[in-house]
């Protein structure tokens, strides 16, 4: 069957544009939708309209990156769904999309809907009023090199710029520098593949311009472009850039157009503001709070890059001297709302330093913090250690202020949120979710709308979530699993995938569309059975079992230390 509608889905397509092709199904057999449309367009999203059928019972709608020859997972809507809006998308980049369900029983598609995003706008930057930039010539504390080669004399241009009151150093890399260290790199491709600048001391903040039309071009998607700003640095691969073909156009209609990776100290009023919102949360700042940006620069106009859809950019910060790991959480910040949020970082110490490494899909004010919590119901909970550890980190909350409800049991939604919080994705954007039950007012919407959009959860084939349902432990895995895919981490079962479970009685219990999710959360060590021989595959998880399941994954796939 699974043939037979892809040819069908092709056949469709022509119909649409020749009008004299028989199609593969028997009318009987199939109900079509033969108006799957584009209404709006831009560079990230695109709306799809079409004219529901009457009785449908399901309906998905599936994206194709290749033309129609592989499709991703399907996306479910409501039965009378006549549009949607799917975001998230790559400027400049062609999707194909269609729709699939079941309608009186019967088979139901559609044509193909083919578009091609829009080109990113080079959006206009404001500019705070520059009092002064003058050039400083070479600096002392500055340090260029490629793959640990320091880069020859001359290899910047430095100049101070007074902003709004505030010192800045720019550092300017000319192409024959970068040139340099592009051919360094290219002839050691199986070593470090780093262009790096540091600065012990750039005032407030350091602003590093490098040629865009050289990146752009570069042979190598692999090279990391990495900056230091006295106790914090960035680290950019330049696969993030070329991802949608942004840099390109911009480095191919724009002369003297620049990529912008700038470190700062935050101002003083917000620096203030965080202190005051730290107390507020019951945490100390034990770092200093630094600011990321990334943008291409061309003139007065700028387009920030700061955004990278569910890809990780690693960037770290030195702790203030005499403060060690213990209870330490890297956080970003947001001004606008006072709030804290947990980013997935490990703690190294080095010649007396302790440094944490963050790992985050976006660019913001970040920091470190350190705070306690407890919960009056854990006092003697066998999961209390593990409870303590996420609750401080801000991973995971109570039912109440001094309650955590250990042996309560957990539903989707919820699972489906300390996932969100435990990978540090953003769960504050307005996306969607896909799902007839999950409505945009419920506190949950956004973290499912996070879930979804990272692949973390696939709904039900009515194209509902359940969300306040409470999960099994078969239907835990198969997030787990999606959550090791969403990190990096491959998980191979290779061989292995009957012997991990064999131990287990129920497993023939677990179902086939858990089976290898399944078996690799048991490989890795996250999930147990609820004996030495039982899975439970349909016995509900508590809040206690998540929260020591959310450990073991944090520390497997090293978003956490062990």
């Amino acid at each position: 069957m699974k043939g037979k509608f892809r040819l069908t889905v092709l056949v469709m397509a022509c119909v649409l544009l020749i009008g004299a092709v028989t199609p593969a199904y028997a009318e009987s057999e199939v109900v079509y939708i033969s108006d799957l449309r584009a209404t709006t367009i831009t560079a990230d999203s695109v709306t799809l309209a079409w004219t529901p059928q009457p009785d449908t019972e399901s309906i998905k709608l599936r994206r194709s990156n290749d033309g129609g020859k592989t499709w991703a997972d399907a996306i479910n809507l409501r039965v009378d769904a006549s549009s949607v809006t799917v975001r998230g998308l790559t400027p400049n980049t062609s999707y194909s999309f269609d729709l699939e369900g079941k309608c009186s029983c019967q088979k139901l598609i559609s044509n193909n809907a083919h578009i091609t995003t829009k080109s990113a706008p080079v959006l206009p930057q404001p500019q705070a009023p520059t009092v002064q930039e003058s050039n400083t010539g070479e600096l002392a504390g500055v340090r260029a090199a490629a793959n640990g080669a320091v880069l020859s004399s001359g290899s910047y241009i430095s100049s101070e710029m007074l902003v709004g009151g505030r010192t800045f150093t720019k550092l300017t890399v000319n192409k024959a520098a970068l040139g340099e260290a592009l051919k360094l790199i290219n002839s050691n491709e199986e070593g470090q593949q780093q262009i790096s600048i540091e600065a012990e001391t750039a005032g407030e903040g350091l602003v590093v311009y490098y040629p865009a039309d050289l990146l752009a071009s570069a042979n190598n998607p692999n090279v990391v472009l990495a900056v230091g700003f006295g106790p914090a640095a960035y680290e950019l691969p330049l696969a993030r850039l070329l991802a949608g073909g942004q840099l390109q156009q911009i480095a191919g209609s724009v002369e003297q157009a620049y990529v912008t990776i700038a470190i700062s100290t935050v101002d003083a009023e917000t620096a203030a503001k965080l202190a005051a919102d730290a107390a507020k949360a019951g945490l100390t700042p034990v770092s200093g709070a630094y600011q990321f940006n990334v943008a291409a620069e061309a003139g007065d106009r700028s387009q920030p890059f700061n955004h990278y859809g569910t890809s990780y950019v690693n960037r770290s910060i030195d702790l203030h001297a005499g403060v060690t790991a213990a209870d330490a959480t890297a956080v970003q910040y947001d001004p606008a709302t006072g709030v804290f949020t947990f980013i997935p970082a490990v703690f190294t110490s080095a010649d007396g330093k302790v440094t944490a490494d963050m790992k985050h899909t976006g660019n913001r004010i970040y920091t470190v913090v350190k705070g306690q919590k407890t919960f009056a119901d854990i006092t003697n909970h066998w999961a209390r250690p593990d409870i303590e550890r996420l609750a401080s980190m801000l991973v995971i909350n109570g039912v109440q202020a001094d309650a955590f409800a250990p042996n309560a049991n957990i539903t989707r939604a919820e699972f489906a949120a300390l996932l969100v919080r435990a990978l540090g994705l953003d769960s504050s954007k307005q996306l969607q979710t896909g799902f007839a039950d999950v409505s945009e007012t419920r506190w949950y919407a956004g973290a499912v709308a996070a879930a979804v959009e990272a692949g973390l959860i696939r709904g039900f084939e009515d194209g509902t979530f359940k969300p306040e349902a409470e999960i099994t432990r078969a239907q835990m895995t198969v997030m787990i699993a999606a959550a090791l895919e969403a990190a990096g981490k491959k998980v191979d079962l290779t061989g292995k995938e009957a012997s991990v479970l064999a131990d287990y009685k129920d497993a023939a219990k677990i179902g086939s569309w858990a089976e290898s999710a399944a078996a690799k959360a048991v490989l890795t060590g996250i999930v147990t059975g609820v004996t030495k021989d039982e899975f439970g595959p349909q016995e509900q998880a508590t809040r206690a079992q998540s929260a020591v399941m959310l450990s073991r994954l944090m520390k497997y796939i090293g978003f956490i230390n062990p």
